[in-house]
This record gives structure tokens, sequence and C-alpha cells, in this order.
């Protein structure tokens, strides 16, 4: 059980990793502040600046209203994109 529950939070480690990249990836290409976003998103920019370095889970509700702040599908949030 101990090496399946290690598996989970490696995944989900890397999961937030890259939506934390794509997060400020999208975000820098909208020519929007954290601030500008962390308050279309209702939160503080300290919350949000750890969303965009993977230091804190965003919701499902979070990242669609994300998507739609910065224009994008929410699935080019959440996959890993082309350098």
């Amino acid at each position: 059980m101990k090496h399946r529950d290690s598996d989970i939070l490696k995944t989900r480690n890397k999961l937030r990793e890259q939506i934390a990249k794509n997060v400020k990836d999208a975000r820098t290409r909208s020519d929007l502040t954290q601030v500008e976003v962390a308050q279309a998103l209702g939160i503080h920019q300290s919350a949000y600046s750890r969303i965009e370095r993977g230091r804190q889970c965003i919701t499902a509700d979070q990242l669609l209203t994300l998507a739609t702040i910065l224009n994008v599908r929410p699935e080019i949030l959440i996959e890993p994109q082309p350098l």
C-alpha cells in the first residue's frame, strides 16, 4: 500500500507542477499580472503565486474560471505543452 501511495503522491506533484507551468505561461502570454488574475479569481495574489509555483492545489472550479480569464481551453492548463 505504501508503494501505491508514493506513486499517487508523485503523480499528483507532477500534475500540480505541470499545471503551474501552464498557468504561468498562459498568464504571461495574456499580458496579465498576478494581481489582475488573482483579483479576477477572487483570491489573494500570494495564493495565486503559490498556484503558479506549484505549491498550492487548484480546484476544478478555479481551473475553469482561470481558463476563462486567460482565454484558453481548460485542457491547455492541464496537458503537457510542446516546447
